[in-house]
Formats: C-alpha cells, structure tokens, sequence
C-alpha cells in the first residue's frame, strides 16, 4: 500500500523550495508514495496555494491567523491543527521545508506518531529572529529522521552546527529541463520595459533583499555602464530592498528596471543577454539551474552550493561575493567576447540538463523514503 508523503511550507508565491515540491508531487509514484502539500497561510490570497491546486495537486491550508495571541503563543494551537490534518489524511511521513515548517512540523509529527524529515534549502539570518528561528529549526533537524541538504556546501554548514552526519543526505536541487525551453526574445517585456535595442540587457532574478546582494550588483552596474552605456540592468523580484535601491541609484537613470513580483519568469529570461547572482548567501541556486537550461550564462558569486552547478571558467564565472569591482570586471569580460559568452551558453546548457534532471532526483528522494520506512521496521 502506497505512504503518504505530507509536504509542509510556509510560502505564498512559486519560491525555490516551492518548485521543488510541486515538481516532486509532479513525479510521484502513486504505487509507492502519494503526496499531498500542507501550506501556512494567514488571511490573505495565497498565490502558491491556488497555483497548486490549479495543477490538481491535493492542497491543505494550514490557518495560523490568531491576532489575539502573541506569536510565540501561536505555535501550540498551529501544532495541534497540523496533528489532526496528519491523522485525518492518514499521512505516514511528514517532509519540511523551511525554519517554520521544521519547527512546528516536528512538533506535529512526534505529537502524531509519524516520520518526519526536512530539506535545507538554505538560511537567512538578515534579522535577529530570524537568526533565533534558524537556531530552533537546526535543533528540530537533529531530532527528525532525516535531514536532506541541497548541496555538499549546505551538508558542511548543517555538519558544523552539529547535524549528525548520519542523518544527512545531499540530493541537489534539480530542474524539468521541458519546463524550461529555449525561447525567443519576448516582444511583450522588450515594449514593456523600454529595452528595444539596448544592448546588453542585464538580470538579476530573486528576492530584493540585503542576502542577494542586489546592491553590490547596481554599484557594479555603475562600473558596466562605462563600457555599455546602452546597458540595462533588470532585478526581477520584489522584496524588502526595492524602495531602498530606487532612491539610491537615481543616477542611473531609467537603466536601472525593478520589476516587482512576476509570474511570467521564463519570458523575462528570454530576454537576457546575461544574468547575474551577486548573493551572500545560497543553499543551491535554482535560478541557476532555470536561466542555464534557457541557454543564459551566468556570472555568480560564490557561495553556498553555487559553485556545484556552475564550474568556473566553463558554465560561467564566480567571483567573491561583496566585491562590485570583481562583479563588473568579470561581467564586462564575459560581454565583450561573444566566443566565451556562448561557450558558457552552451556547456551550461548541456551541464544543467546532464546532472540536474529532476527524474533523478525524485529517485534519490525516494530511495531515501525507503529507508526511513525500513529503519522504523
């Protein structure tokens, strides 16, 4: 008889770790495991949540909208809701992802009996609760089943915050590399964004938020500009440090496009002479793996498990992170020689849908389903 795998996540848009658990549920094998996803939300619209079910995956809302009560208070009672979703769908294994998720999803699990595991996709510590919820997630992780890292980088950090080795396995991130085809330069974002021959056209796809490290790129932006004066510089996202860097960098003068929040994603790609993760921060960066299978290169810095899906000098170049004048050299090389810019084009392209095939990864994930389960017998 096939196990229920419950993903649980705290998201409201299609983030990273949520793509991850969509294309999971995607690929599951119904004689095997069924997967159902649980995801926190508050009063609001919820965009991922509606965005599942659209895709005929069966969703549960987990409501934890309790204005009355503290927020510390709040855990117990979203607890207690997430023990009664386990046992009324007869979950076996509940799989978290994210601070949140691993917190009050290993309350729920031990509070029911069942198995649970995480993924660690990666940490930000901008604030200190933050850093305090980061803290808690790590000591739920040593207490669950298992624990997956999403790159060798991100299994180091786990280990030196005293993760047992034995409870963690690496299974990268991965793509569906159909979902991700070549396309044509879309019309539509050209006329929207005013970038009709310009050249080139810069992008930065994520979260506008301090551990990006948006800001290092639009002072590099300043050094590009003086070699491209035509050049535009899209961050594609929207976050916390979008007014900021609006007020900051006036000077650039209409070169600079924060778009705010998208769905349309693969079309702004499209568009891209080049992207550009300036971060201080990565678990594995799956807009890595989703601008690599559309033929972009890639300049990035590295961090995290950035350099296990983009080798140096060969799928596109990393530098130091903090460092514009590294950031604008290494793009302003990339820019200027079109032989290496479709080099990296090309072996990025083949790299990504060679060793990130999201097949593989469902097996991996699988596999090791299997042997929570095993170990239990």
């Amino acid at each position: 008889m096939a196990k229920h795998i419950l993903h649980l996540i705290d998201t409201s848009t299609l983030s990273g770790p949520g793509k991850t658990i969509y294309n999971s549920c995607r690929f599951e094998d119904g004689s095997r495991y069924v997967k159902s996803v649980a995801v926190f939300r508050n009063s609001a619209e919820n965009d991922y949540v509606s965005f599942l079910r659209k895709s005929g995956i069966n969703t549960i809302e987990l409501a934890e909208n309790r204005a009355n009560l503290p927020k510390v208070l709040t855990y117990a009672p979203v607890a207690l809701e997430l023990r009664r979703i386990i046992r009324r769908n007869k979950v076996d294994l509940l799989h978290a992802h994210g601070y949140k998720a691993d917190i009050l999803g290993f309350m729920a699990s031990r509070l029911s009996g069942v198995k649970a595991v995480t993924t660690l996709h990666g940490y930000i510590e901008n604030t200190r609760s933050a850093a305090v919820y980061n803290r808690l997630s790590v000591k739920a992780a040593k207490r669950m089943d298992a624990v997956i890292a999403v790159s060798w980088a991100m299994r180091d950090r786990l280990l030196k915050k005293g993760v047992p080795g034995s409870k963690i396995s690496v299974i990268h991130n991965a793509i569906v590399s159909g979902d991700y085809p070549r396309l044509p330069k879309s019309e539509k974002i050209i006329e929207e964004k005013g970038i009709a021959g310009t050249f080139p056209v810069i992008g930065s796809i994520g979260r506008i938020s301090p551990e990006k490290g948006q800001r290092v790129l639009c002072e590099a932006f300043r050094k590009i500009i003086t070699v491209f004066p035509n050049a535009r510089l899209l961050l594609i996202g929207d976050g916390p440090d979008a007014e900021r860097l609006r007020s900051e960098f006036t000077d650039l003068n209409g070169r600079l496009v924060i778009t705010g929040h998208v769905r349309n994603i693969k079309e702004y790609i499209s568009v891209l002479d080049l992207h550009v993760l300036a971060s201080y921060t990565e678990g594995l960066p799956n807009v890595i793996l989703e601008t690599s299978c559309m033929g972009k290169a890639n300049v990035a810095t590295d961090v995290g498990g950035t350099s296990e899906c983009l080798i140096d000098g060969e799928t596109g170049i990393l530098v130091r992170p903090g460092d514009s004048s590294a950031l604008s050299e290494a793009v302003i090389r990339v820019l200027k020689d079109p032989h290496m810019r479709s080099e990296f084009e090309k072996n990025a392209f083949e790299f990504i849908r060679k060793e990130f095939d999201f097949t593989r990864r469902v097996e991996k994930m699988h596999s090791l389903y299997d042997r929570v389960f095993s170990a239990a017998s």
